[in-house]
């Protein structure tokens, strides 16, 4: 068998499809379809043996075209939530790390002060639900002023 860009021997046709343009298998066979008559050769026309080909599990090369770059937009996608997930990590041992400091929780993370809105500090890294929401950028400090409160213009 082998591939050629052109059948140029009789009948010159696929014998599936009935194509005669085109690349094709020629199987190096013949048929006979008269008894003394001349042989054909038989030919297999490339959408045919894609065809078949499908049939065995094997794709296109669009479809693999179209594979890889749905798998690439997948892996892009996995390393996006685990650099989120990464920072999530960060941002809790951070506020772990300063309610430790001020002694608002003991060793293993457990609330030494009752108070709530320490609570929700540090469990915001494990409850947080806008989780895949870009971090806020920090505003920037008002200027102080000398001027009184009360004359003062906030914008």
């Amino acid at each position: 068998m082998q591939r050629v860009e052109q059948m140029t021997l009789s009948p010159g046709t696929c014998l599936v499809t009935g194509k005669h343009a085109g690349a094709a298998i020629d199987t190096g066979r013949e048929l006979y379809r008269e008894f003394g008559a001349t042989p054909d050769r038989i030919y297999l026309a490339e959408s045919a043996c894609g065809a078949m080909a499908s049939l065995f599990g094997w794709v296109s090369p669009q479809q693999a075209a179209e594979y890889d770059e749905r798998i690439a937009g997948l892996e892009a996608d996995v390393e996006r939530w685990r650099s989120l997930a990464d920072g999530r990590a960060d941002l809790e041992a951070t506020v772990v790390d300063v309610a430790r400091r001020l002694g608002l929780v003991d060793s293993a993370g457990g609330i030494v002060q009752g108070d709530s809105a320490v609570a929700v500090l540090v469990g915001f890294a494990d409850e947080a639900d806008e989780f895949d929401k870009p971090p806020v950028k920090p505003r920037k400090p008002r200027r102080t002023s000398t001027t009184p409160a009360s004359q003062a213009i906030t914008l």
